[in-house]
Parts: C-alpha cells; structure tokens; sequence
C-alpha cells in the first residue's frame, strides 16, 4: 500500500488549494455548458422517463409497468419529478448532479494513490467521460463505486478492516443492486474476494495474525450475505407478486441476447464469449449460433474492443501471477494487493461487456477503480520516464500543462458541439431543454403536437413497438405493461393480454415507429419474428393519419435524425378535420 503522506508544507497546502479552486472553477463551467442541454433524447432516455413519471404518481415498478432495472432510481428521479415537474430537462440535470457527485468522489478516492495533482485529474476526467450517454439509470453508481474504491483501498491498508469500513462497502453494494441488479451483486462479489485475498497476503507478509485474519474473513462473509440478504428483501417480494409472464418481462431479459433463461444465465456466460472472441481473434471461424450472432455482426469486434479487452484479461494473469511472489514477504504485497483490488472490482463491474459490446459499463460502474488504476500506472511510468529523460522537473510541467490543456479541452469540445445549432425543444415537457439536432426537434414536436391534438388529456396512447418517449413528451398513459415491445421470448398469453389491454376502453391512438423494422438482430422485426397477432390487430382496427420523420419508411429508428413514426388511429372513431383520411 502507499506510504503515508508526509506532513504538508505551507507551500503544498497551497498548491492544494490552487487546485481545489481550479477544479470548482472547471466544474463550474461544465455545469454551465451542459445545464439544460442535451446532445440527443434517445428511446432509452424515454423509457426512463416514462418509468420516473409513472413512479411519481404512485405507480409501482414491475407491478404496475415493465422495468428492467433496480427499483431504486424510479423513486430518485420520482421524488425530483415531484418537487421540479415531470420534464427531460429535469433528468438531465439531476443526471449532470450525479456525475459531478461522481467526479468529486473520484478525486476523493485518488488521493490514496495519487498526489493533488492526480487526484484532479482523476475528478476532471469523470466530467468528461461519466455518465452512460442513452440512459439515466446508470449514472447513479458512478458516485457509489467511486466511494466504495476509497473505502476498498482503506480497507486493504489497515491489518483488520474496521467494521465502518465493512459497512460502506457492503452498503453501497445494496444500493448499488438496487440500482442494477447484477452489477451489485458483481461489486458484493468483488470486494469480498479482493478483501478475503487481501488478508492471506497480510498473514503470509507477517502484518496480522491469522487469529485476527480468520476472524476478519469470518466478518467478510457476514457483510456479503447481508447485502445479498437485503437484495432479496427489496427484490423476492415484488417477484413473487408478478404473474409469471411479468417475471419474464422484468427478470429475464437476457433472451435478448440469445439466451432463453433468466438474466444470471447472460451474466455467466460471458466467459464462454471471451474464449469466442479469443478464437475468432486468432482466426477461427466465427460461431453460426449463439450471442453473438443474436447481437449481430460479432459488436465487440466491429467496435474495436475485443484487442483491448483481451490484453487488459492478460495483465490480470500477470498481476495475479505477481500476487503469488508478493505473498512470500516482498515488501511491495501491499501495493500490488492494492493494484489487484481495483482491477478486480473494474473487470467484475463491467462483466456485461463481453456479453452485448457496449462499452456503457465502462462509463458508470468500472469508471472509477479503472481509471484510479490507470493514472497510477501511468503516473508511475511518467515518473521514471521523466526522472530518466527530463529531469525531476517533469512531473510539475506535466501538472501545469494538464492545468492549461483542460480548460482548453472542454472549450474545443463545446464549440464542436455548438457546429450542430442548439435548439430548444418546444414542448412543456421538455421543461426548457436544448438539444444538438434541428431534425430531432423538428420530429418530436410534430409528432407529440399530433398526439395531443387527436387524444384528451389523461387519455392512453400505445407506443410500439418501442420509443415510450413520445408517451412521456405528449404526457398520455401507456396502457401496455410491456416497455418495450421488443423481440422478447413472448407467448400466445402475452399477446392476448396486449390486444385486451388495447380494447380496453377502447384505445382510439397508437403509434408504430420504424424501430419495427429496425436493422439489429437482437430487436427483430416487429410482426414478423414476434407478435404477428397483435401486429395484425393494430393493421386490421387502426389506420395510419399522420407520419413524421424524413426520408423513406426505413428500418434506421435511432434518434436524432432517423426516427420515425405512424400516428395510427382507430377505424371509426371520430378524426378530427385537420387530419384528412
């Protein structure tokens, strides 16, 4: 581990405070160019708010709506739904709150391995790179693994981990899993290995008694089963009150992916895609069946992640193969230990890499011990090379030069952004929010403007088979349970319960966006690789009465610029006159 820091000077004191107001002054103007402004509002971002809208007027998920996700974050967002009104600018900003959270709790963290100087680095570049771009959920564990790296680091430093210690790290794992699932149970997992192989190494170093080292494991253990005991708490309850097709709804989105059983069987199965990837790396032929193939064109190769990603696995295999030296007496266990931890909690925190090739998990979770990791690694190679090639001068003209360069950055990264006009999205639901697309605008407004002139307030419109983002925009209720209407593992019940869900009342408006004939595999095409019935339903009882969107009718359903939408209305229902039949 690092030694302890040396009292600091006047002149240090100073330099730390120089740098505690560089950073308020850097996040300042971050806040100030992000607030209200958001590059594109996705189908993600929809269902989101469609979810916290929801939750905030006393709905319940899984119950009452498709979800997902943990419980946790519906109610967070609720809650500032309910104090600051239903709106995407709303989101947005408290979703900027977090990642700032999350950059402070990140500087935080860095100083037990980095000097001031890293340490505001650490926290500058959580502003750039935080915050998964297409979701709101996500971005609440960056704060939460940013503290719980501190509180690992502090833990494997002392020879017993105090009990408050303990407390943080299996604490935030629970909220972490009330967050995401998965990901909490991964971060419960990983602090629990890296502290149990913590203690071996103190015991074989001769700095803790194996005495106090059995006892401390013994804790461990306790602190594991009793997060993983309150997951089951908050989640069993609400699984057993969900019929079962609901269950597979919420819980077992991994036939997404390939698989037909539940989410675990997506989370385990990542190593048999990494020995894939392995393969196919080295030139054998790609498999004709299985994950990939469900995703669609092998994503994490085509995404350039998969060299990457294999040689961080090999450094693993090194670090722990130096693990095994370090256990013998070196003096250096206790760094490497600490090295080791990180790396392990990062890899365990992104496992659903491997699985889809989206590097979202990279940006939330593993974000902080990973990039903890790489700035000491790097600070440590900077410093040789410096010491070697520039003189011991070097590491405060890098300083400085990283003091100039950021500000710098962020500004160039602004004005490219405001190449593309920032423009206000015209709807009371936007809450004033800006976006980085002319054509988005252009299509939500005609499309949710459409939407209200033809239904009442209050009155359901179905959205399908997935952007919930015009539901929440044109402030209607969704009376499907399922959000999205993807291609899930659904059954002949399934769809009965669709199509009664939509007689029911009856429901005179619903939109089909071309997210039916979306190009990615893993969504299928609406009709045709799921629910033809209900896709023959909504042909046969409604005709298209207005379309937005530009272009020819085309399988590209990503916003900004290539949604596009069927504003389809009941046959006999009174039209209004501005829509021609």
């Amino acid at each position: 581990m690092p030694e302890p820091a040396p009292a600091a000077t006047p002149a240090a004191r100073r330099r730390e405070a120089a740098l505690a107001v560089h950073f308020c002054l850097f996040a300042a103007a971050w806040l100030f160019l992000h607030w209200n402004v958001q590059a594109a509002i996705s189908q993600d971002h929809g269902r989101d708010l469609l979810c916290y809208a929801r939750t905030a007027h006393g709905e319940t998920p899984y119950l009452d709506f498709q979800w997902i996700y943990g419980p946790l974050a519906p109610y967070v967002y609720g809650a500032a739904f309910r104090v600051a009104g239903a709106s995407v600018a709303a989101a947005r900003d408290l979703y900027l709150v977090f990642v700032l959270l999350g950059a402070l709790a990140t500087a935080w963290a860095a100083r037990r391995l980095l000097p001031p100087g890293g340490a505001h680095a650490a926290g500058v570049l959580v502003l750039f790179w935080g915050g998964a771009p297409h979701s709101y959920n996500q971005v609440l564990l960056l704060p939460l693994f940013a503290l719980g790296a501190d509180a690992l680091l502090a833990a494997l430093d002392a020879p017993r981990p105090p009990a408050r210690r303990l407390a943080a790290i299996y604490g935030i794992g629970l909220l972490a899993g009330l967050i995401k699932g998965n990901v909490g149970i991964a971060w419960i997992a990983a602090a629990t290995l890296v502290l149990l192989v913590g203690a071996q190494v103190r015991a074989a170093g001769g700095t803790a008694p194996r005495t106090q080292v059995a006892g401390g494991s013994a804790g461990l253990l306790l602190g594991a089963g009793g997060a993983l005991a309150g997951l089951a708490a908050v989640y069993l309850p609400l699984y057993f009150a969900m019929p079962e097709a609901h269950r597979r709804l919420c819980f077992g989105i991994g036939a997404r992916y390939g698989f037909q059983g539940s989410i675990l069987e997506s989370v385990f199965a990542w190593p048999r895609v990494l020995v894939e990837c392995l393969a196919s790396a080295l030139g054998a032929p790609l498999p004709s069946s299985g994950p990939w193939t469900q995703i669609g064109a092998f994503d994490l190769l085509d995404r350039g992640l998969a060299v990457p990603f294999l040689g961080v696995c090999g450094f693993a295999v090194g670090a722990a193969a130096l693990l095994l030296h370090a256990r013998r007496g070196r003096p250096w266990a206790g760094a490497v230990m600490a090295r080791l931890g990180l790396w392990t909690t990062a890899v365990l925190l992104a496992h659903e890499l491997p699985i889809h090739g989206s590097p979202y998990a990279l940006l939330d979770a593993a974000l902080p011990p990973l990039l903890l990791l790489a700035l000491d690694l790097g600070r440590q190679g900077a410093a040789a090379l410096g010491a070697r090639v520039a003189g011991p001068r070097a590491g405060r003209v890098l300083l400085l030069g990283w003091l100039v360069v950021a500000p710098a950055w962020l500004t160039a990264a602004h004005l490219r952004g405001a190449e593309v006009a920032v423009v206000p999205l015209h709807l009371a639901r936007g809450g004033g929010i800006r976006v980085y697309s002319d054509p988005q605008r252009e299509e939500l407004e005609a499309t949710v403007l459409a939407v209200r002139r033809l239904t009442g307030a209050g009155e359901a419109v179905a959205v399908l088979p997935y952007d919930p983002l015009y539901a929440f925009l044109a402030d209607r209720a969704n009376p499907l349970y399922a959000m999205p209407v993807e291609a899930f593992d659904f059954s002949p019940a399934d769809e009965a319960e669709m199509i009664a869900a939509l007689e029911r009342g009856p429901v005179r408006c619903v939109l089909v966006t071309n997210f039916a004939l979306s190009l990615h595999p893993a969504d299928g095409v609406f009709g045709v690789t799921h629910l033809p019935v209900l896709a023959r339903h909504v042909a046969e009882r409604y005709l298209p009465v207005f379309r937005s969107g530009f272009g020819p009718w085309r399988g590209f359903p990503f916003h900004p610029e290539g949604a596009q939408v069927l504003v389809m209305w009941r046959r006999g229902s009174e039209l209004p006159p501005e829509f021609p039949r």
